[in-house]
């Protein structure tokens, strides 16, 4: 499940990508990265840099407990978080891998299991019939961090 990918990053510059999802020891999904360029690029900030994570479309800023990772409880050891936007479901836990379906807002979906990566937590979500990898950031308009899921399904 490698995502190898070159991309200019300025002029007479190359930048390499190597992003692969897989199983550990245990059962964990662990994601293995690998950045590479000949030339240095220009610093870019990311959504987890903002000092303002919005609360899902809302104008309110993300609490900090709103940003944390899902944490299991009971004895079949998954979380339930609420929805907040329409979010894609995806195959593995990378932006660019396939979409199984898209989460309504509003929706409350077991996770069992998370992990993070360069670009933010990602858990994966079983939803009626399908199991499905959800980043917990992503940017609205390239624009505003916004926060995708809450780690729990009660009412703001």
């Amino acid at each position: 499940m490698a995502d190898p990918r070159s991309r200019a990053a300025g002029r007479g510059a190359c930048r390499i990508e190597l992003r692969a999802t897989t199983a550990a020891a245990g059962g964990k999904t662990v994601v293995f990265e690998r950045l590479a360029s000949r030339a240095a690029a220009a610093p870019t900030q990311t959504a987890t840099d903002a000092s303002c994570v919005y609360y899902g479309y809302t104008a309110s800023c993300a609490r900090s407990e709103d940003r944390q990772v899902p944490v299991a409880t009971g004895v079949d050891e998954t979380a339930r978080v609420a929805v907040l936007v329409d979010l894609n479901a995806r195959e593995e836990a990378r932006p660019d891998a396939s979409v199984l379906a898209t989460i309504p807002a509003g929706t409350c979906v077991v996770v069992d299991e998370c992990t993070t990566a360069s670009d933010g937590n990602w858990c994966r979500a079983k939803v009626s019939s399908f199991t499905g990898w959800i980043r917990q950031q992503a940017v609205r308009a390239n624009r505003w961090p916004v926060l995708t899921f809450a780690p729990r399904c009660t009412a703001r």
